[in-house]
């Protein structure tokens, strides 16, 4: 494991008998979480804009949605809430 000279042993064997890192499938109902979707992250106006490499996501996460609501999954989107409203917050 890449972490087991940072991450206690103890917690290691835990993470080991709960099956942690290890492929489980998808489930019987499963959805697309989407996190941290926000103009701030794409828009060139933003400071925290991550240029060519954002509008390349974009693509690719809405080819995913796309995927996601042609097989009827369900879209969970996480957003923050700033007293501002600023996306950039």
């Amino acid at each position: 494991m890449e972490f087991d000279d940072i991450i206690p042993e103890e917690d290691l064997q835990a993470y080991r008998k709960e099956k942690h890192g290890q492929l489980m499938g998808f489930g019987k109902r499963p959805c697309l979480m989407a996190i941290d979707l926000t103009y701030a992250f794409v828009d060139p106006s933003f400071a925290l804009t991550s240029g060519a490499m954002a509008s390349q996501a974009v693509e690719k996460i809405k080819g995913l949605l796309d995927k996601a609501r042609g097989k009827e999954m369900p879209i969970i989107y996480i957003k923050g809430i700033s007293e501002t409203n600023n996306p950039a917050d």
